[in-house]
């Protein structure tokens, strides 16, 4: 039997489709990647307690601010997405979040601080 979500946590899936599907239009534009955003800004405001929708929109919301040099937002979303998504964090999204942390070390005069 296929999971019964709530109509919040539904509304909330779909709009993190939106959003995926405007970060997938060719070409990218930065009007998408504000659509993206805004999609997964609202399924975030709607995911109440769910993790799983917390952390794909987190992660949506990271790579949106990655195309907008916005590496101080990025590095956030994903931090809080790694501490959402329960185990199923990948490599690849960790080399992304290190990535981010650098960026945004280097962005603060080479600090050595540690940002976390």
């Amino acid at each position: 039997m296929p999971p019964v979500f709530t109509e919040r946590q539904e509304r909330a899936i779909t709009l993190l489709h939106h959003a995926s599907a405007a970060l997938n239009r060719e070409p990218c534009t930065a009007a998408d990647i504000e659509e993206a955003v805004d999609h997964a800004t609202q399924a975030l405001r709607l995911a109440d307690n769910d993790n799983g929708i917390k952390s794909v929109a987190n992660i949506i919301l990271g790579g949106c601010h990655e195309n907008q040099d916005k590496w101080n937002l990025a590095y956030y979303e994903y931090k809080a997405a790694r501490e959402q998504c329960e185990g199923r964090w990948t490599n690849e999204l960790e080399q992304t979040f290190q990535y981010c942390l650098c960026k945004l070390r280097l962005a603060i005069n080479g600090a050595s601080t540690n940002i976390e």
